[in-house]
């Protein structure tokens, strides 16, 4: 089975970010949590709004936006370089590396898509075990996720494999919503316990990826039986 996963949040767990981002509000005496969900949001418009960029590029404009905002100066644009420093030392969920490792075991082609740049996501892959047998990112798509052209990038490298194929992400509307538009079976992390969209479904559910090896076992047999 081919297996393709989401990184940040699905993999890697990026509330490091959201503290960081937290301290620095408090430093420039600004609201946390506005702060926290304005740079969450410039990140998601600065993806469709700009060309493809190296994300430490991307998380300098977004800081910009922050100062903007929040009429800091370049206070938040300053921090740059420890934004991204947090980013490389992204660390894993608890179950991540055991389920990786299973999945290896078992014969399952692991890859990787992700938003990230080729020198952040050296370390994140090697924190990750290099497990993974491809990672694609925007450098080769030409796009970000969710654009539908960064699927249909790893749906051709796959060679539209579909029934032998499983996409598995924390991000509803950065996986699932693609997904569902390129007719990819899907595994939905929803480590935030919300209430996914029907229109989008089918879609197993589980809080963590802990279920999933035993899940994609289930998927082959199924499989076989035709």
């Amino acid at each position: 089975m081919i297996l393709t996963f989401d990184c940040y949040g699905t993999l890697l767990d990026t509330s490091p970010i959201n503290q960081l981002l937290m301290q620095l509000a408090r430093k420039c005496n600004r609201n946390s949590k506005t702060v926290i969900s304005t740079y969450s949001s410039f990140e998601d418009r600065l993806m469709y709004g700009e060309t493809i960029v190296p994300y430490e590029t991307l998380i300098q404009r977004d800081l910009e936006y922050l100062d903007m905002i929040f009429a800091t100066t370049s206070f938040f644009q300053k921090q740059a370089k420890f934004i991204v420093q947090a980013y490389h030392q992204l660390r894993p969920f608890p179950e991540v590396m055991f389920v990786l490792q299973q999945l290896k075991e078992q014969q399952h082609t692991l890859l990787l898509m992700s938003n990230a740049s080729a020198d952040i996501m050296a370390d994140n892959a090697a924190t990750l075990g290099h497990l993974f047998d491809d990672i694609f990112l925007p450098e080769q798509t030409g796009c970000y996720k969710p654009t539908l052209a960064f699927f249909q990038y790893v749906d051709h490298q796959i060679g539209h494999t579909a029934k032998q194929h499983v996409h598995i992400a924390k991000g509803f509307w950065w996986d699932i919503v693609p997904c569902t538009k390129m007719g990819w079976r899907k595994v939905w992390i929803n480590r935030d316990h919300l209430n996914g969209m029907s229109r989008y479904q089918p879609y197993q559910v589980f809080s963590d990826l802990a279920p999933v090896p035993a899940y994609i076992d289930k998927l082959v047999t199924q499989d076989l039986r035709g």
